[in-house]
């Protein structure tokens, strides 16, 4: 019997280290025609935050400025965290956000009270991911000589979904 192909469930130190080297979504966008001119996505600094929170992508597009506050932990040292509002569950809880997250963060857009401007859904979303960013940033990639596993499908093969699990 043949031994059915798993599919990996975290990211591997390179995929890991891949977000954070590549270029922001805007960028690599950066003098393409077509439908997707529109670039104002935050697809990279929501994989940061993925990676660094375990949030799933709908929360992520939830994730409200309000969110992002300073507390002070039982040590009395001001900590930054997110608290967690979720589609799935209703909490209270918050997750710390160290500040490698903090320093990717998108601007505040005027009018705007989300963090991450991303697709409405979460097909738009994923389809975002893999059709549009990372199809540029494997190009991005052969460009630049840096070297990258590919899938059985011959894309970079990260995922919301892997980040969360990294995190976790």
């Amino acid at each position: 019997k043949k031994a059915l192909a798993t599919k990996e469930k975290f990211l591997t130190y390179d995929e890991e280290k891949l977000i954070y080297d590549a270029p922001r979504y805007q960028d690599l966008m950066k003098g393409k025609r077509g439908r997707w001119r529109d670039t104002d996505y935050d697809v990279k600094e929501s994989l940061v935050f993925a990676l660094n929170t375990g949030f799933r992508q709908s929360d992520i597009a939830l994730v409200q400025w309000d969110h992002i506050r300073q507390i002070t932990n039982k040590d009395g040292n001001i900590i930054n965290v997110v608290y967690l509002v979720t589609d799935k569950k209703v909490t209270d809880a918050h997750t710390l956000l160290p500040q490698k997250v903090l320093d990717i963060l998108p601007k505040r857009r005027e009018g705007s009270k989300y963090v991450f401007r991303m697709k409405e859904n979460t097909n738009q979303r994923s389809i975002m991911l893999k059709e549009r960013y990372l199809v540029h940033l494997k190009k991005w990639c052969e460009e630049n000589n840096r070297r990258v596993e590919l899938d059985k499908n011959d894309q970079i093969p990260i995922r919301y979904h892997k980040c969360r699990h990294t995190y976790a």
